[in-house]
């Protein structure tokens, strides 16, 4: 019971701090600067993080390579799942 107890003080703190963000955006402005904003370089950022995966993917493949030989193919989605997960929660 306690870890549900938890849970729901977790979901409403992050509620809570989520409504202030949302509350103390300024909206216009923030359409403004996204009018404003060069894309260009969301291209080279997105080549470079799915190059960044590539390396922690071999990096996995070397340390889990002892217990079993995993083919890239097979781990890289793994391990953008796994730093997904990472990124999403805390």
């Amino acid at each position: 019971m306690a870890k549900a107890g938890r849970l729901w003080f977790g979901v409403v703190v992050t509620l809570l701090f989520l409504a202030l963000f949302l509350y103390k955006v300024d909206w216009r402005e923030a359409a403004v600067h996204l009018r404003q904003a060069n894309y260009l370089y969301v291209v080279p950022a997105i080549v470079v993080y799915f190059l960044s995966v590539y390396f922690r993917t071999l990096r996995w493949q070397f340390l889990l390579g002892p217990m079993k030989a995993l083919s890239i193919a097979r781990l890289y989605p793994v391990v953008v799942v796994g730093y997904m997960a990472n990124n999403l929660l805390p």
